[in-house]
């Protein structure tokens, strides 16, 4: 089955519950194939090594011959560093952009 790995989904508080919400609903990407999360809210690029061995074990399963896409989402520098891992790992890539006209995921494949 195809796997979609989601970086980062950050949360925001909503002012009318007070509590933590995600910035945005993933689950559009569903079509595309099981939605994974990589890294939680509060994962900062600031602590890099650790970072690096958690993203080299959760993007571990990434396959790109078997459909798999990723969600560039969250803190910039993790998504840098997501694309440094998968580019020593995969000969390909295929990201998964929000279109806000369609209100649809459109696939992006490239080689890094």
């Amino acid at each position: 089955m195809k796997k979609v790995f989601i970086i980062q989904i950050q949360r925001r508080r909503d002012p009318i519950t007070n509590q933590m919400v995600s910035v945005f609903d993933p689950t559009p990407a569903q079509k595309h194939g099981e939605l994974i999360q990589v890294c939680p809210p509060s994962a900062s690029g600031f602590a890099a090594d650790a970072l690096i061995a958690q993203l080299r074990s959760g993007l571990n399963a990434y396959d790109y011959a078997r459909g798999d896409s990723i969600i560039t989402s969250g803190d910039p520098s993790i998504i840098f560093m997501v694309g440094a891992v998968l580019g020593r790992m995969s000969q390909k890539l295929r990201v998964l952009r929000w279109d806000r006209m369609l209100k649809e995921y459109s696939v992006i494949e490239f080689t890094p």
